[in-house]
């Protein structure tokens, strides 16, 4: 028997489509805005783009999923906004839009699809939502508090000539829920998701990650991968300095530790055209993955990918190196530093991603999860070995959750 299924609309949704539209432009309910759509191969084809490419100066990437019913009927849509820095969206748009036909009103079907958005928005390592609906809107009110909604305010706005007040509220997700499954098998509901929080204030993250240069060709379309398919990768506003950094350093030799599904690794390749990049990666999904993007983007051949645990891989390594990125197992940084270090030419730099995990490095370790003591624990003795010793310059990066910067001052180093 064909069950409920939430997605995005197709081409071949077109006869459901009209049925629902039609039915919220009968019921006129003052926090619905419906704009009538007449062209709708035209209307898929932008709703595609604007999951990935904002699709006006003052609109966010966006992705709308529909609820549709076993009998094909559509009930019901949530709109996911991914940024909230664009036009009025912080002041009174929100992450969330959603519209239901009042004949499926109070059957859990709203309750279900937002609870479905707020997964995804987990995916991407957004904790905060902020929705608002008009103050008068007693069913919206009443579904956004029973999904965790604290109400922060009300303001009075006037919109298409018209005033309204609208109640703002705030919905805190937890980053431990369960997450969907997806195609990439290798990162589960166990990952470590302390790494998905930014540090800074999330609107100047939506500033930094919209505002800066976007990817286009196939670095758009590997991080695009990455974002569907929840594989953790650099956040766009490091992308956008390590091209800076890659760029003005133009290192000749370039070791990786943690290749996933080679996102940066080709980034580094890019940015920095006449280096050779040695990538490293223990996971047979994730190498197998990059292996086949390699394969497709890396046309200068200047990638080589060598599977196996790195401690082991490290060990056995003779090239000098005068850039390393790590980007692997947080707890090991520690363990794989001394070995990086001795392959790195004096002067050499090491950029080592998300060493904050969400703020809680700073946190006594009794207020940190039993599950994530370890990774604290080789974070601080990270720091310890590396922020005030004498033979490194080291400094800290509030991009992301967090990098660790360090230059090699002299031969030999002593960690403690």
């Amino acid at each position: 028997m064909k069950m409920a299924e939430i997605r995005t609309i197709q081409e071949t949704d077109e006869a459901a489509f009209m049925r629902f539209q039609a039915a919220l432009l009968r019921e006129k309910s003052p926090d619905v805005k419906v704009q009538e759509v007449t062209d709708f191969a035209a209307f898929v084809a932008e709703s595609k783009t604007q999951e990935t490419v904002a699709t006006h100066l003052d609109y966010s990437t966006a992705t709308t999923y529909y609820y549709f019913l076993a009998n094909g009927e559509l009930a019901a849509s949530i709109t996911c906004r991914w940024e909230l820095d664009k036009g009025t969206l912080l002041k009174h748009g929100g992450h969330i839009d959603f519209e239901i036909a009042k004949s499926y009103q109070n059957k859990g079907i709203m309750t279900e699809l937002i609870q479905f958005a707020f997964a995804q928005y987990r995916k991407r390592g957004i904790f905060d939502i902020m929705i608002t609906t008009n103050e008068i809107d007693a069913f919206s009110r009443r579904t956004i508090e029973k999904n965790g909604g604290e109400l922060d305010k009300i303001t009075a706005i006037t919109e298409d000539g018209q005033n309204l007040r609208l109640a703002h509220y705030w919905v805190h997700l937890t980053p431990d829920a369960e997450l969907d499954e997806k195609v990439v098998k290798s990162y589960n509901a166990h990952s470590n998701h302390n790494m998905r929080r930014p540090v800074v204030k999330q609107e100047i993250v939506a500033f930094m990650r919209n505002k800066q240069h976007q990817l286009d060709g196939f670095l758009g379309e590997v991080e695009a991968f990455a974002h569907v398919e929840n594989v953790p990768i650099i956040p766009h506003e490091t992308v956008v300095y390590f091209q800076f950094l890659l760029q003005s350093l133009q290192p000749k030799h370039i070791l990786e530790v943690g290749t996933a599904i080679g996102f940066s690794a080709l980034l580094m390749a890019d940015s920095a055209q006449d280096a050779s990049v040695t990538t490293i990666e223990r996971n047979p999904e994730m190498a197998e993955l990059a292996r086949e993007n390699f394969t497709r983007y890396d046309s200068r051949k200047q990638i080589t990918l060598i599977e196996g645990d790195a401690i082991d891989v490290l060990s056995e390594l003779t090239e000098t190196f005068d850039f390393a990125f790590m980007d692997s197992a947080k707890s090991k940084y520690i363990v794989f530093l001394p070995e990086i270090l001795k392959n790195l030419a004096v002067g050499g730099i090491i950029v080592i991603d998300d060493v904050f995990q969400g703020g809680d490095v700073t946190k006594d370790i009794a207020d940190i999860k039993r599950n994530q003591r370890g990774i604290y624990r080789g974070l601080h003795k990270l720091f310890d070995a590396t922020l005030d010793n004498p033979g490194l310059n080291a400094t800290l990066v509030p991009l992301g959750d967090g990098i660790l910067m360090i230059r090699k001052l002299q031969e030999t180093i002593d960690l403690g």
